[in-house]
């Protein structure tokens, strides 16, 4: 799996494969050195709380020409981005009085965080167990 997003977004992204790295998942930041080649049978977990963020409309179309499943989170089920992914996850927060897009990106936290602590409670996982696969440099 691939997890891609721009600026805070993006970082929520890489947050959350880092979480299903550490429950023995192979997954990838997008825009990491180490990030190899998407390819046919990958998913694509694409975040963008506009939904209309060209990079992330552009990894989507790749990844989808290149065979792979796209699932794009967002707060537009009607954006371009949306459109474009092969499953859509809304995300829909009202405007607050934070700056730009936080509401959208400490949403997605929590609903990416929480799908983290189901995928290891169907898999078995004891939670105290990510511990062990934590950074340790």
């Amino acid at each position: 799996m691939f997890a891609a997003g721009e600026g805070r977004t993006g970082l929520v992204a890489a947050a959350f494969a880092t979480r299903l790295a550490q429950l023995g998942w192979t997954v990838f930041a997008v825009g990491e050195p180490t990030t190899p080649a998407i390819r046919a049978g990958d998913l694509l977990l694409a975040c963008t709380g506009s939904g209309e963020t060209p990079a992330v409309c552009r990894q989507i179309e790749t990844a989808q020409a290149l065979g792979a499943g796209t699932l794009c989170v967002t707060g537009d089920a009607k954006s371009r981005a949306a459109k474009l992914a092969s499953s859509v996850l809304e995300i829909p927060t009202t405007p607050s009085k934070q700056l730009g897009r936080s509401a959208f990106e400490q949403a997605l936290l929590l609903v990416l965080d929480g799908l983290a602590s189901a995928i290891a409670q169907k898999a078995g996982i004891d939670p105290s167990a990510v511990w062990s696969s934590h950074a340790n440099l």
